[in-house]
């Protein structure tokens, strides 16, 4: 990139500071979506690219965090698109034995409780619809204020804690979860 270039771009420590204080949350927020490492820093790469092509508009922005995770999300969902184009030209018998290998692997080391716990977890997820589950997983894996969350899913603050707060509800009052808070109560008596 020539100095010219550069120049046009915006200030270069703007930019600096800005990809320095996030860098590292885009790339939880990838590597929560992906669990592949060069995945991660091609998405991560592409992201920042995409984000600094239109730095002046972005960090304009009343959420410029908000774009910059709105980017990398939909980085991730055309990765997990063309992945799972990939997937299905291979055939379906591979694909499934695939996803028992992985969760196999994601259970090795744990014990039996853990697992039905980790699996009565997942189950409980499952049952929420997407908005529910989208609003915990930036609120609680990625991290972000609920402000920023809201802008992401691109709804206001107050709908955000109802979708957020009817999630939290929805598990805390499945029937699913009572064995466990019985053990709880038990050993607290």
């Amino acid at each position: 990139m020539t100095d010219e270039e550069d120049a046009k771009r915006g200030p270069a420590p703007t930019r600096r500071a800005f990809f320095g204080e996030h860098a590292d949350r885009v790339r939880r927020v990838i590597r929560n979506r992906i669990d592949n490492p060069a995945a991660v820093d091609d998405i991560a790469q592409e992201t920042w690219t995409a984000f600094l092509r239109n730095f002046e508009a972005n960090i304009n922005a009343r959420e410029p965090v908000a774009v910059l995770i709105k980017i990398a999300t939909r980085r991730v969902a055309d990765w997990h698109r063309s992945k799972f184009s990939r997937e299905m030209l291979s055939g379906a018998d591979e694909v499934q034995d695939r996803l028992d290998r992985q969760l196999r692997d994601r259970l090795v080391g744990q014990g039996e409780h853990e697992v039905v716990l980790r699996l009565d977890v997942e189950r409980l997820l499952s049952r929420l619809d997407d908005r529910q589950r989208q609003a915990l997983h930036l609120r609680y894996l990625d991290d972000l204020d609920p402000r920023t969350a809201a802008v992401v899913m691109g709804v206001s603050r107050s709908s955000f804690y109802k979708i957020h707060d009817e999630a939290l509800r929805q598990l805390r009052d499945s029937p699913l979860l009572a064995p466990y808070r019985r053990a709880t109560v038990q050993k607290e008596g």
